[in-house]
């Protein structure tokens, strides 16, 4: 019995058609009739698809249906060149000591407000004002991408879940481009998640 879990919401389009050929390859090349494969995915795009078979045509047309669906986490950025990836936000928000990133979202801020540059006052609140923009624009960011990945983790561990019921050998491959697995005090709850996935497989 084999699994093959899409993680669609953490995939670049690059990725997932390195992943389609992937899955196309094992089709033709590897998979024999006693392989029961499911293709799942964590946005569950693949619908009624979704389920273990041996019939390639099945597996096909659920291949055919894989699509990125990359998330979007709301957060400030100034023209696409300073858009703030998870990862950035993660930096903004727990970092006591490198404020770099912090920083150059906030020239970036002030970059659109020229008009108070004369006014040394004026310049210190906009400053300020930004800085509690970026930081409020990071802790969004964070946990909107912690529930994407909260609902990653909560889509696998269903899979797992239907894994184990099969009987015989089973493997579970497990596609993504990755996220983080820490994304600070906004999402504790996303943290305490993989372990409970990476049990069940154990069990």
């Amino acid at each position: 019995t084999i699994v093959f879990f899409i993680d669609d919401l953490h995939l670049s389009p690059d990725s997932m058609n390195r992943t389609r050929m992937m899955l196309e390859h094992f089709l033709d090349r590897e998979m024999n009739s006693k392989d029961n494969v499911a293709i799942l995915t964590a946005s569950g795009q693949v619908g009624f698809l979704e389920q273990f078979t041996n019939n390639k045509a099945v597996l096909d047309a659920a291949i055919a249906r894989l699509l990125p669906r990359p998330y979007v986490a709301d957060g400030y950025s100034y023209g696409n060149a300073t858009k703030m990836t998870e990862f950035m936000a993660y930096t903004i928000d727990t970092s006591k000591t490198d404020a770099k990133v912090l920083n150059f979202y906030i020239e970036e801020c002030l970059k659109g407000s020229n008009m108070f540059r004369r006014d040394r006052n004026a310049m210190g609140l906009l400053r300020t004002s930004c800085e509690t923009q970026v930081k409020n624009s990071a802790r969004a960011v964070l946990m909107q991408a912690a529930q994407i990945t909260q609902n990653t983790y909560n889509s696998l561990e269903s899979a797992m879940r239907s894994l184990a019921r099969a009987p015989g050998r089973k493997l579970a491959f497990f596609l993504s481009d990755g996220f983080l697995f820490d994304a600070g005090p906004r999402a504790a709850n996303v943290r305490d998640l993989v372990h409970d996935v990476d049990r069940q497989p154990n069990r």
